[in-house]
């Protein structure tokens, strides 16, 4: 996807129900506007946008203190806030119970607000907790599950084309840092020989690949060359970033995949 149609799916997607509308209005004139792209994108926008916003969240829950006194609800001042509601959640009930509160007893009051005394406050936490696909600990499950299942899909793909491999489960015993499969026998694509594969199952913005860059560069210089997956898709501009004879692609392109002989 090049830079101009992801910065303008970036501002046309505000919320979930917008993917469609993009869908639709593209009437399938770009392969790369997927359903799965676009959710991608979405999700790893709000979560950057969430880190933005949490400290203009801040600077009012004194007046979002006297509103939820008031009777409006914390999930109602989240919208209002234009916060994630469990973001919102978890900065209201700091401030809540004492700003020198630790994270620790906060933490343990988000993952069971029946421990709070207040049933109003305990209810509208438990309900911010629902609403939110994307910060909540449901939202961490969904994106853990996520990449294991990709994870799971390349290696069948391998299997199936009859590739030997260690996964990064097996590597762990013997090293620390690893890519998510490392090859007994390497192979080669698009002529570049392949020793190692990464799979992310996200959509590579700028922002999230520079973010990995240093990842990739130990992995280039421990195990040589290899490829990173960006199951979802990524922006063209990002093969520019890439360590020396390290590919990206959006699929295993099983098609173009030579086993070499050791």
């Amino acid at each position: 996807m090049n830079d101009d149609l992801c910065s303008s799916v970036l501002e046309s997607i505000k919320c979930r129900a917008d993917i469609l509308d993009v869908l639709n209005s593209s009437g399938g004139s770009d392969p790369s506007l997927t359903y799965d792209a676009l959710l991608a994108l979405y999700f790893q926008n709000s979560v950057a946008i969430n880190k933005a916003v949490s400290h203009k969240v801040r600077a009012k829950l004194s007046r979002y203190h006297q509103r939820y006194l008031d009777g409006i609800s914390l999930l109602e001042l989240a919208k209002e806030a234009n916060c994630p509601p469990f973001t919102f959640a978890r900065l209201f009930l700091q401030h809540y119970l004492n700003d020198n509160t630790s994270s620790q007893k906060v933490n343990r009051y988000l993952k069971d607000p029946a421990r709070l005394k207040d049933e109003r406050l305990a209810r509208d936490i438990a309900e911010c907790f629902v609403a939110d696909e994307l910060c909540s600990p449901f939202g961490d499950v969904i994106r853990h599950s996520t990449g294991m299942e990709y994870e799971l899909i390349l290696q069948e793909k391998l299997t199936n084309l009859g590739v030997s491999f260690f996964t990064e489960v097996e590597l762990r015993k013997a090293y620390y840092k690893t890519p998510d499969i490392y090859l007994k026998v390497p192979i080669s694509i698009w002529g570049v020989t392949v020793n190692w594969i990464e799979s992310k199952a996200s959509f590579g913005t700028i922002e999230n690949n520079t973010s990995n860059l240093e990842q990739f560069w130990g992995y280039q210089s421990r195990y040589g060359p290899g490829i990173v997956i960006y199951w979802f898709g990524f922006q063209e501009a990002i093969r520019s970033q890439m360590p020396d004879d390290v590919l990206v692609a959006d699929d295993l392109p099983t098609e173009d995949i030579v086993v070499l002989s050791v």
